[in-house]
């Protein structure tokens, strides 16, 4: 049974097994752990798009799967690109959090062989966070201010194209 992480009444729910097919994390990470990371960065992407629910609810849209459905787009997966970008962007910021914390997690491998991959890993991971966010934000012909990073929660200002 899929364990879906249920969102707030606006943005996509999150399945939890299929970050876990998307995004492998080490043997010792627990389930909880996991639940907990994805939490996490729903709530930083959800944050990071906060102009984007305010635009749409301003114009009276109840959430973000009633403005998909009314607004034509491509697909990837069977899934609108907005909302797979949205999927992408939690996916990206729960495998950084992950990460960060992974060595912290009894991994016994020689610290600086984890470090630079996963170091790289993070970065690649971060860009795929920025460029999701942007693209839902373009998408809905936003501008927005990118002052995105995996280390702090300063709100992304949007202006209407």
């Amino acid at each position: 049974m899929a364990l879906i992480i249920k969102n707030d009444d606006f943005w996509t729910d999150i399945d939890q097994d299929d970050f876990l097919t998307t995004f492998p994390v080490p043997s010792n990470y627990k389930p909880a752990q996991v639940t907990q990371q994805l939490a996490a960065a729903m709530v930083k992407a959800n944050y990071d798009l906060t102009p984007i629910k305010t635009a749409l609810l301003a114009a009276n849209y109840l959430d973000f799967d009633s403005y998909v459905s009314s607004n034509e787009s491509a697909y990837v997966d069977e899934k609108d690109t907005r909302v797979f970008m949205y999927i992408t962007a939690v996916y990206s910021m729960a495998k950084i959090k992950i990460l960060n914390l992974s060595p912290a997690i009894g991994r016994s491998i020689d610290a600086k062989t984890v470090a630079e991959p996963d170091a790289k890993m993070a970065s690649d991971l971060l860009e795929n966070y920025k460029f999701a966010i942007a693209y839902i934000f373009n998408r809905l012909n936003l501008a927005q201010n990118p002052t995105i990073s995996a280390e702090n929660n300063s709100a992304i200002t949007c202006t209407l194209i």
